[in-house]
């Protein structure tokens, strides 16, 4: 008598399957593609085929951990069967899986404090055995998603402040910033032109400090739904632009790009519901002063993206789901070598009519047997 329960795992006396991936990332608002690929050496019981998109948000506070799921699809697929029997050959079925606007990007793992956090999606795809002492077969394979940033042009910036040291007050100095726009790709460089107006001032500004600043927070909630908020600030990278004499004017253009060494693919802007990592531009004077107490400052959230410059960050309208899933079946399939006998050699099965409808489908047959492709479009 066989175990309750089956086991389960990518590969068996029985078969294997693998997941594809039409791309390594996909954009939220489109389609995640794929396909499923079965390889059934001896007829298999199927119960049910499907494939499993699934996202979720994890934030651990010390060993407790807070999970988000943030997107949950379920795929059904068809396999030909008889009687509920597979018979042994390749199958490889497509899915498709609309991913909502809203959905967040990909947040590799890193700690926050006292925090730790990742945001990661994966595909699931299983074939459930009929028969409990026949093992169930599944795999897992990862994605990355990113979101669409609109990225505005032209992003102006305005401080005005009295200029003072714990001795005295030197006048007043305006900071204007005008950035070119509030994003960055890391293959490209963002201008922006800085106009210092120190009419009104006493003391020299001696230089003008660029700082981009990679900030985290994490939301954890514990059992008893109290929400703790953790949040780090780190420096990306800093720039240093020209300053102006006392009583002078000066506006020039200050381009900005991240330098190769520091560019990494952890480096995107991702608006999470407990996870967001968000990067800050911070713009500074440095006055020939010690002890300033005031002076003019501007800070701007700026996107970051490690997506090439020539992707359109334009949001789209979130595709329907409507899934027809597909399948292709060829035969024979490959045949592995089991330990301790000889590669099983299966009897050649006829092509199997699938209970669906064929749109554009056909049937031909080669020297190793008959391929087709049924579903509907």
């Amino acid at each position: 008598m066989g175990s309750s329960q089956s086991q389960t795992s990518a590969k068996s006396d029985y078969g294997d399957i693998s997941l594809r991936h039409d791309s390594s990332l996909f954009m939220a608002s489109t389609e995640l593609k794929g396909s499923m690929v079965v390889n059934i050496y001896r007829p298999y019981p199927l119960r049910t085929a499907e494939v499993l998109v699934q996202g979720s948000e994890i934030v651990t506070s010390g060993e407790l951990p807070s999970r988000v799921v943030i997107l949950s699809e379920t795929i059904p697929l068809q396999l030909p069967a008889v009687n509920g029997i597979v018979q042994p050959g390749q199958y490889i079925m497509p899915f498709t899986c609309p991913l909502p606007l809203n959905l967040p990007g990909t947040f590799w793992p890193a700690n926050c404090g006292r925090a730790s956090g990742a945001i990661s999606y994966n595909t699931t795809g299983r074939l459930n055995s009929l028969d409990t002492r026949i093992p169930s077969m599944m795999i897992t394979t990862p994605f990355v998603v990113r979101q669409p940033l609109l990225f505005e042009s032209n992003c102006p910036g305005r401080d005005e402040k009295e200029v003072r040291s714990v001795f005295s007050n030197k006048g007043v100095s305006t900071l204007e910033v005008v950035l070119s726009k509030n994003g960055i790709h890391l293959d490209e460089e963002l201008n922006a032109n800085i106009t210092l107006d120190n009419t009104r001032c006493t003391t020299e500004i001696k230089r003008v400090v660029c700082t981009l600043y990679q900030e985290v927070k994490m939301t954890f909630k514990d059992t008893a739904l109290a929400t703790k908020e953790y949040k780090t600030r780190t420096k990306v990278h800093q720039w240093t632009g020209e300053g102006v004499r006392a009583g002078g004017h000066a506006s020039y253009i200050q381009p900005f790009s991240i330098p190769l060494e520091k560019q990494l693919p952890s480096m995107e802007t991702v608006h999470g519901n407990s996870i967001s990592q968000a990067y800050i531009l911070e713009v500074v004077p440095i006055y020939d002063l010690s002890f300033v107490q005031t002076k003019p400052k501007l800070e701007y959230f700026v996107n970051v993206t490690s997506l090439p410059s020539k992707v359109v960050h334009v949001p789209a309208q979130a595709p329907k789901s409507q899934l027809q899933p597909q399948y292709l079946v060829q035969f024979p399939a490959p045949q592995p070598d089991f330990a301790g006998g000889m590669p099983m050699q299966p009897q050649m099965p006829q092509p199997v009519q699938p209970q669906m409808p064929i749109a554009d489908g056909y049937m031909k047959q080669s020297k190793d047997g008959y391929e087709g492709r049924y579903g509907s479009k």
